[in-house]
């Protein structure tokens, strides 16, 4: 469970959260002011209260003693309240109606007075009241034996209710219980975003993870409305591709550059947790940035079961069946069943200066050839020939592919898209791959919310293949 800590709150995640659940905000409200009218207008039980005002005086004093008078009665006042609501009065009133008095009977003092408003409430105006008048005809029964010298006078009357006396403006009290609601569901959907265990921040990595943060890569944002085409997936060498996402990319290449100067590593695998966080995407544009650092750099798709890198280099478009007959016989998996010479399996792509492992058509069998001594031999012999070897994998938490290259190459990266895979199956993925070293996390597909000048808060939505 996260911990309560206002500076991790991400407010891109939690406004996201709730424009994707404003239908469920909605749909609450709507269930509580329709809930709130059936209730007043069908359910409620209708009260009647009927009313009396009560004085009360002292026998035997003068006008020069008015004074005096008014203070001892405002006193009695505040005693006699007590006495006309009592089980005792309530006993009187039953006794003479013959029947058990189900409704409230209440009396208050008017404050500084000698005044008591005395009423009873009940389900029909009748009772109401037929109570009040009783208490008014006999109250003498019970206030006789409570006071002495006092005279009550009633100065009004009980009067017949004409309308219930818990009426409510109907509208008014739904359109509450419908914001209420509303604002119930929206603090339930800000909890549960705050609480749900995923790295929503560049300091989550860290203090989530346990891991080095290796890069960072920003939600990409087209210029303008207009999308690229969708079949142009994010690489570097494109020319819509803008200045943030190529210096995140040149960023990491020096760190590489960096790990092997000092570590000796030059063979990273990329790998996920889960499909959709974006490692092919981050496999590519690494091993075209460190090829435009004027380096020897193979880019290898290990990925046998969904190979995803051909959709880079304008070989995963349709291609005729003939096409894909001889494309693939050059397939990377074919090399690890069949054998042959390693240099007929690679390809060369000019545009972006990189040598590509990869493969044209999907392979069932990966984890007995990843695993098999060719595979191991080969990376040891590519890594004398080039300066860099980048391998995308399958997603490490589904299957075991990832876990075997781990213990193959030098060094492992594991992409992490934003607010998408629970910390704890990261966490295990960490500890699996973990067989050499652990380069670090990159944290992928960063949203931001912006306060733009002059406009509202602006949330990126373009989607334009971050995902791949």
């Amino acid at each position: 469970m996260r911990k309560l800590e206002i500076s991790r709150i991400n407010p891109y995640t939690v406004v996201n959260d709730l424009l994707n659940n404003v239908l469920s905000i909605g749909l609450a409200a709507i269930i509580a002011f329709v809930g709130c009218f059936v209730f007043l207008t069908y359910i409620l039980p209708k009260e009647y209260t009927s009313k009396m005002l009560v004085s009360v005086n002292l026998s035997g004093y003068t006008s020069q003693s008015t004074s005096l008078s008014l203070a001892r009665t405002v006193s009695i006042a505040e005693k006699l309240d007590d006495v006309m609501k009592s089980d005792a009065m309530v006993r009187v009133v039953e006794n003479e109606l013959g029947e058990k008095v189900q409704g409230v009977v209440d009396a208050e003092q008017m404050p500084d007075t000698n005044l008591i408003e005395v009423s009873s409430t009940e389900s029909t105006p009748d009772k109401a009241y037929e109570v009040l008048k009783t208490i008014a005809d006999n109250h003498y029964q019970v206030t006789d034996y409570s006071f002495t010298n006092v005279i009550i006078r009633i100065i009004s009357n009980p009067t017949l209710p004409t309308q219930p006396s818990n009426t409510v403006s109907i509208l008014t009290t739904c359109f509450v219980f419908a914001f209420f609601a509303a604002l119930l569901v929206t603090v339930i959907i800000f909890i549960m975003s705050f609480t749900r265990d995923t790295i929503k921040n560049v300091s989550d990595v860290e203090i989530e993870l346990k891991a080095k943060l290796f890069g960072t890569i920003n939600h990409f944002k087209g210029f303008g409305k207009k999308l690229p085409d969708p079949k142009r997936r994010l690489i570097l060498s494109n020319t819509f591709v803008g200045y943030d996402f190529t210096e995140s990319f040149r960023r990491m290449a020096i760190k590489i550059e960096s790990l092997y100067r000092t570590k000796g590593i030059n063979a990273l695998m990329v790998t996920s947790t889960a499909e959709n966080e974006g490692k092919t995407t981050v496999s590519v544009n690494l091993a075209v940035a460190l090829a435009h650092n004027s380096h020897k750099v193979l880019l290898i798709d290990c990925d046998f079961r969904k190979p995803a890198v051909k959709f880079f280099f304008n070989q995963g478009d349709a291609l005729t069946q003939e096409q894909i007959d001889t494309e693939s016989q050059k397939d990377f998996h074919k090399f690890l069943q069949d054998g042959g010479n390693i240099n007929d399996f690679v390809r060369y792509d000019a545009t972006n200066g990189i040598y590509l492992l990869h493969n044209i058509l999907s392979c069932a069998q990966s984890a007995e050839k990843l695993a098999s001594p060719r595979f191991a031999e080969t990376i040891r012999a590519l890594k004398k020939q080039f300066d860099y070897i980048i391998i995308d994998t399958p997603p490490s938490g589904i299957i075991v592919d990832a876990e075997i290259i781990a213990g193959v190459v030098d060094a492992s990266l594991l992409v992490v898209r934003q607010d998408y895979v629970n910390v704890t199956s990261i966490n295990d993925q960490l500890e699996a791959i973990n067989k050499n070293y652990l380069a670090g996390c990159i944290l992928n597909d960063i949203r931001h919310l912006r306060l733009l000048s002059g406009t509202s808060n602006d949330i990126v939505e373009y989607n334009t293949g971050i995902n791949a």
